[in-house]
């Protein structure tokens, strides 16, 4: 008996029909997990049937419409229809369905990968029911797009149709559309290439599933639902699931759905960072701080003045903590500016030291102008001073004061303190 069997023409989904025409015999094969179920119920029937596939398109392979307007036209053209056809209850005005292969509801599928997403996401439900600028996708050739005009209320304007899953991927992942919905058995199997990425809600509309539609009062009704209770309760069907959508299935329950109160994220969900953060930055701060306390006085100005209190020395354009005993000098004095020194300190190549109270000094090369101050023990030598030297070139002008046990000697005559050799 030779049936003519209309199919729809999909661009997407193909895992669940799809054809192809044999250039050689012109011929148009048929395959899929819809068609696989459907032949396998065939062989089930109490008579031999050879089915003809034909594609609902035009002559460019382009579809000719929707799945309504396929089904409008078994009575005219097909025998029965077969695909991922849901049972609707507008449809069987137009058909009459055989039992259902594949149970099916309407889902939201919402991209959940970003932060923004996650911040808002307990406020999904409303956001779809109220007005606004956003839009949202369906499958091209769907019911679902006059449910979501005529029972969601969108407009058709905001409404966006695809076809394949990548569409539905870069759809949401860009944000063309804020969600997509589609049945159950396309989410699944778009949830086994993308779901560490998307969250699913519902269901929010339960059909009769997908069944294979004949001509009103067909005789094949019956015999092909009897026939599909044997395929679905067998290990047949099992097969045909593990041929087009793998061994590892996702069941209803199983699928990620939004709780009822999805707890949003807020400033206090951070705050446990924020510490973090500012201890951090803190304790950073204060090391950069005792760092820089610590850290040489580099290119002290050749002129100016330069006070030094205490056991502290300028080294090398430095400032560092000496001991209280050493012996120092002074080169390199500036010519204009005063260096008052008070303590046992010595000024060492633009260095200041703490001297001990008794030396052996000479002064040379002292500025022709400034003052030198040197009080207790201490003596300029080459620009220093030590006891029992001798002082060559002594500046026609400027003041040398010395205090304690500090010889001054003029034209290379040595004067001695009472104690000295």
């Amino acid at each position: 008996m030779p049936l003519k069997i209309g199919i729809p023409k999909k661009n997407g989904f193909t895992e669940f029909v799809s054809s192809y025409k044999d250039p050689r015999t012109n011929k148009t094969h048929a395959n899929g997990f819809s068609v696989d179920v459907f032949c396998a119920a065939l062989t089930l029937l109490p008579l031999k049937v050879n089915p003809e596939f034909l594609p609902f398109e035009n002559e460019d392979g382009e579809s000719l419409g929707t799945y309504d307007d396929l089904l409008k036209n078994i009575s005219v053209k097909y025998d029965a229809v077969v695909g991922d056809v849901t049972i609707m209850a507008n449809r069987v005005s137009w058909a009459d369905f055989a039992l259902s292969y594949v149970d099916s509801s309407v889902y939201i599928l919402s991209y959940t990968a970003n932060l923004t997403a996650m911040l808002t996401i307990d406020q999904l439900r409303p956001y779809f029911n109220k007005e606004g600028n956003y839009s949202v996708g369906y499958q091209e050739g769907s019911f679902v797009k006059d449910f979501l005009i005529q029972q969601k209320n969108f407009s058709e304007s905001r409404l966006r149709a695809y076809s394949t899953m990548t569409d539905y991927h870069k759809a949401l992942s860009n944000g063309s559309v804020a969600a997509i919905y589609d049945e159950l058995p396309y989410i699944k199997l778009f949830l086994r290439k993308y779901g560490s990425d998307y969250t699913v809600d519902g269901p929010i509309l339960r059909t009769n599933g997908f069944g294979f539609a004949f001509p009103l009062d067909s005789f094949l009704v019956p015999l092909i639902s009897r026939a599909i209770t044997n395929v679905t309760d067998g290990g047949t069907m099992v097969e045909i699931e593990h041929k087009y959508f793998g061994k590892k299935q996702i069941s209803e329950v199983e699928i990620t759905r939004l709780p009822e109160k999805t707890p949003s994220l807020d400033y206090f969900n951070f705050i446990g960072l924020f510490i973090v953060t500012g201890s951090i930055s803190l304790a950073s701060l204060l090391c950069s701080e005792i760092w820089r306390s610590r850290r040489p006085v580099q290119n002290v100005p050749s002129a100016g003045e330069v006070n030094v209190n205490g056991n502290v020395p300028i080294i090398d354009n430095q400032v560092e903590q000496q001991p209280t005993t050493s012996n120092q000098c002074v080169e390199n004095v500036p010519s204009t500016g005063e260096v008052n020194i008070t303590g046992d300190v010595p000024i060492i190549e633009n260095r200041v030291e703490l001297q001990p109270t008794t030396s052996n000094q000479s002064v040379e090369n002292v500025p022709s102008t400034g003052e030198v101050n040197v009080s207790r023990d201490v003596p300029i030598i080459d620009n220093q001073v030590e006891p029992n030297q001798r002082v060559q070139s002594m500046p026609s002008t400027g003041e040398v004061n010395v205090s304690g046990d500090v010889p001054v000697i003029e034209n290379q005559d040595q004067l001695h303190l009472t104690t000295s050799n």
